[in-house]
């Protein structure tokens, strides 16, 4: 067998190689390392009861990290939020109140962050929020 052909075969072989390699670092940064797949993170302003949810995207998931009342900036503890994959859940808790509140994103149009959401008292409805 003739050495040059064999040399031409390592070197089609190596650069097939790189090239593969490369490949497959950027398909696995693109699935490990991918940005939000929806426009949710913000500062969303509940039209009812003047408070801003503030959600971000955080190690791959959105997060409801603040709620607080515009009217008196009361803080509202999140006590839990939850991003499943295509929407978020976020509850809080209302000191003066007493009242644990739960929202649960519907859709996402645009600018307006349709919820549906309840309480602790038996209380529950829906509600438009907009973005900031």
């Amino acid at each position: 067998m003739d050495s040059s052909w064999n040399r031409k075969w390592i070197v089609v072989i190596a650069v097939a190689l790189v090239a593969l390699t490369t490949l497959s670092c950027s398909v696995t940064d693109s699935l490990f390392s991918s940005g939000p797949p929806i426009e949710l993170e913000g500062i969303w302003f509940n039209p009812v009861t003047h408070s801003e949810t503030t959600i971000v995207w955080e190690d791959n998931q959105f997060v409801a990290v603040s709620v607080i009342d515009m009217d008196d900036g009361d803080v509202y503890p999140v006590t839990e939020s939850d991003w499943d994959g295509t929407r978020i859940r976020w509850s809080y808790y209302v000191p003066d109140t007493n009242y644990n509140v739960t929202f649960t994103m519907v859709s996402l149009d645009g600018d307006i962050l349709n919820c549906s959401w309840f309480n602790d008292h038996d209380a529950s409805g829906t509600r438009a929020m907009r973005r900031q």
